[in-house]
This record gives C-alpha cells, structure tokens and sequence, in this order.
C-alpha cells in the first residue's frame, strides 16, 4: 500500500500503451480477462477459449487472434465481454480488493461522462489531490465516491456500465477499464495479484510498457 494517494502522475497518459491504465507506483500491474459470452448467456473464460483456438494464453494475447482459429461453431456466437462483468465477478473482485486496502469503505470511481448520464448519478465529486489529471481522460471524468459494495450494487443494474478508473483513498492499488474493452487492468501489490489468482480470477502480469493487447469497440 502507498499511504499517500493515488498520484495520476504516476498513470500514463498514451492509451496505445499499458502504462496509461496502471500506476508505476505499484509494485506489479496485471490484466484481467473477462469471460467472454456465448449462446444463453454461457460463459467461456479465457483459458478455455484459448485451448479451443489451440493459442497459449499469455497476458499479450488479443480477442482477434483468439477468434480467428477458434472452431466455426463457436466463433459464431460467443462474443468479447465489452467492459461488462457479471455479477458473481464483481463480488469476487470487490471482496479481494477490499482486503487489501487500509480505506475499504472509500473508493473513488472515474466515470465516462455518458455513463454518469445513462445510469443518474450523483453528480459533483472532487477529484483528491494528485488525481486531477485523470479527470480528462477519455474526452472527461466525473468522479463518483463510494464503499468498496457500490460496484457489486451497480452491477445488479440492467445495463451496468462500470468506471473507468477505480482506487482506494490509500491508493494502495488501481483498477482500470477501458471502455468497452475484454480486460480490466490493475496494478497494485503482489499479495493482491496472488490473490485474484487464487480466486480463481484470470489474470496475468503484464508489462506497462507494452502496447495494450485489449480489444474494445
């Protein structure tokens, strides 16, 4: 944990990089695959669509190339997260995120200007200090402040659309999704990688200065 905040000084400001979605503040930075969806909503992680397109899975490793070799009838119906998570997901990541953070019931969450219009929300946050910077990412931010639950509770929305930015007052770790994209990014400590690892979550370590391999719209 750093104590102090998060510093968007530290979050890089070129979206064609991974640098832009982690802090290097952090000790390590990881990407986090959404399943995909198939037909009735059947979900298909990550591992096993890579084993159906015969690919290893590696934290480079793009929708594109995934869906070019997977088996026709698949191909067909399954369809990239797009920045949706269900809700088992969020409550699984919430509960991890939670543990590892000195501030568990102070979030801040960075959101698109037309998702804060879509779903209502309160309006007039205050970026913290050191963060204001991250309030023109994506053509403009608007912070919405909450516990570590709001996530878990937006989810259960119809049409949830999640921030694209998310931190602890601590700062002790930072969890991005672009928008519309297959993966979440977060960079934070160790423990917390391992631990989304052992829930069962798939995440790989990445390096921040690689091209991002997410795909969105």
């Amino acid at each position: 944990m750093t104590g102090r905040g998060l510093l968007a000084s530290t979050i890089g400001t070129d979206d064609s990089v991974v640098a832009a979605f982690v802090s290097s503040a952090h000790e390590v930075s990881a990407r986090i695959f959404l399943p995909a969806t198939g037909t009735w909503d059947r979900l298909y992680p990550w591992p096993e669509l890579a084993s159906l397109a015969g690919v290893p899975l590696t934290s480079d490793l793009r929708w594109s190339t995934v869906q070019s070799t997977l088996p026709p009838e698949v191909t067909t119906t399954v369809h990239p997260a797009e920045g949706q998570m269900r809700t088992a997901l969020v409550a699984r990541l919430a509960s991890i995120l939670r543990r590892c953070t000195a501030t568990p019931d102070r979030f801040h969450h960075a959101m698109w200007e037309g998702y804060v219009e879509e779903q209502g929300d309160d309006l007039g946050h205050t970026f913290p200090s050191g963060t204001e910077e991250l309030h023109s990412r994506y053509g403009g931010l608007i912070l919405r402040d909450g516990d570590g639950e709001w996530l878990v509770k937006r989810s259960q929305q119809l049409t949830a659309h999640y921030p694209v930015f998310w931190w602890p007052a601590d700062g002790a770790f930072v969890v991005s999704n672009p928008i519309y994209h297959d993966s979440l990014y977060v960079s934070g400590s160790r423990s917390l990688l391992n631990e989304i690892q052992r829930a069962g979550v798939t995440a790989l370590e990445i390096t921040p200065e690689m091209a991002v391999p997410s795909e969105g719209d």
